[in-house]
């Protein structure tokens, strides 16, 4: 796992919020177990390339090919689209993988921007079982992480936690 600071600027995490707030439609995260709890609460939109986003997917393709060469060396192809995540009072995303059934047993690389200002909501904090501390929080930074890492967002307390996350897919694992 890595975190790379100053990946958006504050204006450009208030332009990428602005993007969704304007032409995605928001869709409930809202998932279950056998049980009936909640393993995600949150809203969701997709930010499909387009040329109002071109610049973000640029961004990220760039940052996340950057510290694949330095780091991991995955063979990667592309980033799927990418969602803006909004966690409000509650909201939370228990601990998962980014990997799973389909498209997404391709996902190589994760990559989660912060958009918010971290003082500005209380909770929230992206976690790591191995990781001891607390993950950056600083507005515009970035983490990236290989898809098979498990992590989870704790339960938002106050205010919003805004995000953009992505992934990036490759040929399948030998």
């Amino acid at each position: 796992m890595l975190a790379a600071g100053g990946a958006l600027t504050p204006a450009e995490c208030a332009s990428v919020v602005a993007l969704v707030a304007d032409a995605a439609p928001v869709e409930g995260a809202v998932l279950g177990e056998g049980d009936g709890s909640g393993v995600r609460q949150s809203d969701v939109r997709w930010l499909p390339r387009s040329e109002a986003s071109e610049w973000l997917y640029q961004r990220m393709n760039a940052l996340l090919q950057q510290l694949n060469e330095r780091f991991w060396r995955f063979d990667l192809v592309d980033l799927e689209p990418l969602q803006v995540a909004r966690y409000a009072d509650g909201g939370h995303y228990d601990w998962h993988m980014d990997l799973g059934p389909g498209q997404a047993t391709l996902r190589k690389l994760s990559l989660s921007v912060q958009l918010s200002v971290g003082a500005d909501y209380a909770g929230g904090d992206l976690e790591f079982p191995d990781v001891v501390g607390p993950i950056t929080r600083d507005q515009g930074s970035a983490i990236v992480f290989p898809s098979y890492l498990r992590h989870r967002v704790t339960p938002v307390t106050r205010g919003e936690r805004w995000s953009v996350v992505g992934w990036f897919v490759g040929p399948p694992y030998r």
